[in-house]
């Protein structure tokens, strides 16, 4: 997950990360400020004119207090910020906040939170259990609280009640665990109705089916990748990526040439995807 970039300047003895983000219109900005054992605060998401001067500022009040962590902010509208707060290792809190008034809109569970270049939804990777068996941590595509991918055959969208966990795909073959999903950070398409992103199938096979076994987690196996874009009504298209090409050194590029195509580079070589 990216995290804040260094603070660069000083606001009421806290400092405040990551460059001044400019609202829709560029009448406003928003960066956050940061906290730590040598500057304890509040952290506070500051909201500034054109020529830098402080308008506002205000925490991210949440039904458990103030959030103690910010990571990011962005424009969620011209008048709605959207702030990732710290969870854990496995889990952030994406609040969509009033920008006038502070008061939390909407939360969202996960990690690798994206917005639609429309401003109106968020893409992410939906919650996991810290620490659980690598089966257990299959990641999933969320839209708002809405998942999208992977979803049981014949299951459309389902909306994900806070902390619940979401519809079971990996599949168990005796001492093998099937299809446990790992999935990139997501590029939303130009016209933000579809979501692309690289999905990484790998296996997990215990040595035996002893309770040790099972704690160890597992050897990996049959990894396959494939570029998929996915549409807000759950149906996608996807394209096989070469397994060579998946593991070669600096990774894969992903981006989109036009609404319609999407295309995945690979040590120059680019595998298009054509979508519905």
């Amino acid at each position: 997950m990216i995290r804040a970039v260094v603070a660069v300047l000083l606001l009421a003895g806290a400092g405040t990360c990551q460059d001044r983000v400019a609202s829709p219109t560029g009448t406003q900005f928003a960066q956050y400020t940061s906290c730590s054992v040598q500057n304890p605060c509040t952290p506070e998401v500051v909201i500034t004119n054109q020529s830098g001067a402080e308008v506002r500022r205000f925490a991210v009040q949440t039904g458990d207090g103030p959030c103690a962590s910010i990571f990011s902010v962005q424009w969620a509208g011209e008048n709605t910020i959207g702030a990732e707060c710290h969870g854990n290792p496995s889990l952030s809190y994406y609040y969509e906040v009033d920008a006038a008034t502070g008061k939390v809109l909407h939360e969202y569970l996960g990690y690798g939170f994206v917005r639609s270049p429309d401003l109106t939804r968020v893409a992410h990777v939906g919650w996991i259990i810290h620490f659980a068996p690598p089966w257990v941590q299959s990641e999933y595509l969320q839209v708002a609280n809405t998942i999208l991918y992977p979803l049981p055959p014949g299951m459309r969208p389902v909306e994900q009640k806070p902390l619940q966990m979401a519809p079971e795909v990996v599949t168990q073959h005796g001492l093998v665990y099937a299809g446990v999903h790992g999935l990139s950070r997501f590029v939303w398409s130009p016209d933000s109705r579809k979501v692309g992103f690289i999905d990484c199938l790998v296996d997990y096979r215990l040595r035996d089916d002893s309770p040790e076994a099972f704690e160890e987690g597992g050897k990996p196996e049959n990894q396959r990748c494939f570029v998929l874009a996915v549409g807000l009504d759950g149906t996608f298209d996807r394209a096989p990526i070469p397994l060579a090409a998946s593991s070669m050194p600096g990774g894969i590029e992903l981006s989109w040439a036009d609404a319609r195509t999407l295309v995945a580079t690979v040590a120059g070589r680019n595998i298009e995807l054509k979508v519905r």
